[in-house]
């Protein structure tokens, strides 16, 4: 679904944003999105208690709320590349098994 525009709450987007389900129980030391700002259109998704039997997805936003894409994360520390996008801030969202865990602001220089 490239290209849909989905709203997304920015006003708490100055730090990691982290949501608990049931279960989960995440802070924002766990997760990280790095380098941040890059000039070089990739980024790293490292999740500290990375559980594998577990389905992990990263989706990408421009600020505007349009869906750039969306990522399959096999394992911790995995490299995503956004060669196609101009500089720019991105929001990074991952998921583990369907529910929202992470949000972050992502800048490409």
């Amino acid at each position: 679904m490239t290209g849909q525009k989905i709203p997304i709450a920015l006003s708490h987007l100055n730090e990691s944003t982290n949501t608990r389900g049931k279960g989960d129980s995440y802070n924002a030391a766990s997760i990280s999105v790095y380098p941040n700002p890059t000039d070089t259109k990739s980024f790293t998704v490292s999740v500290a208690d990375f559980d594998p039997e577990a389905s992990y997805h990263c989706s990408i936003f421009s600020i505007c709320g349009q869906n750039i894409g969306k990522y399959m994360i096999n394992s911790d520390g995995q490299t995503i590349d956004l060669p196609e996008h101009t500089e720019g801030m991105f929001i990074v969202r991952l998921t583990k098994n369907n529910r929202p865990v992470f949000v972050k602001k992502f800048i490409i220089k």
